[in-house]
């Protein structure tokens, strides 16, 4: 449990960083770059790595495998990174208007 804590901390870290320069760097590209992008990007990343420490704990809490199954597949970090990337990016960038 103890390395796992370690993983956590670390995961932590690196998506938190890494959630802020991604920002940083969509924000310069759209030529909108604010302080309020780069938060935004650290803050998904947290939030990114706390979604992924809280299923495997309660993955490893399951006692029968079809609820750990059901888990994983409701709970895919994959598919809640996605969410979190469009949210914050409406947030931050703004809504777009379709041309058509």
């Amino acid at each position: 449990m103890t390395i796992f804590l370690l993983y956590s901390l670390l995961d932590l870290a690196i998506n938190t960083s890494a959630g802020a320069a991604a920002a940083a760097a969509g924000a310069h590209a759209n030529g909108v770059f604010s302080a309020r992008a780069v938060q935004l990007g650290a803050l998904a990343g947290c939030l990114k790595s706390a979604w992924h420490t809280t299923t495997c704990l309660i993955g490893w809490s399951a006692v029968h495998w079809f609820w750990n199954l059901a888990l994983v597949a409701v709970t895919n970090d994959f598919v809640f990174a996605e969410l979190l990337v469009v949210a914050m990016s409406a947030i931050t960038l703004g809504e777009s208007r379709s041309s058509a």
